[in-house]
């Protein structure tokens, strides 16, 4: 079964999470609805994840994630991808801006992968 797990490890005074820690075996099937064209996408990253008080995370990965880039909402063109790596981050503003940073590598580029 599919699943992520989460566990907090710390709280901001209010009782919500600090930083919480993640795990699990999740893998997606995307489907192209107009071809019909299948494929699976890894996310069985483990990881560390910060809720900074502005609004914003911080993300610690190791292992795959599938991430949705939107038009110039991040530092990846727009799409779907199954980003993979050892040690990698990614912030994601208050706004929903997305930042990949470190030693991560693209696994997969899925809507090429489907195209």
């Amino acid at each position: 079964m599919d699943a992520v797990y989460f566990k907090t490890l710390t709280t901001k005074p209010d009782g919500t999470p600090r930083t919480e820690a993640a795990a699990g075996p999740l893998v997606y099937r995307v489907t192209n609805v107009s071809t019909g064209e299948a494929t699976r996408a890894d996310a069985s990253s483990s990881g560390l994840i910060t809720h900074h008080d502005d609004g914003s995370q911080t993300w610690l990965l190791s292992g795959p994630l599938l991430v949705r880039f939107r038009e110039g909402n991040g530092n990846l063109p727009r799409g779907l991808y199954d980003l993979t790596g050892v040690a990698w981050r990614i912030d994601i503003s208050a706004d929903g801006h997305l930042t990949v940073s470190g030693g991560y590598r693209i696994a997969k580029d899925v809507c090429a992968t489907l195209s």
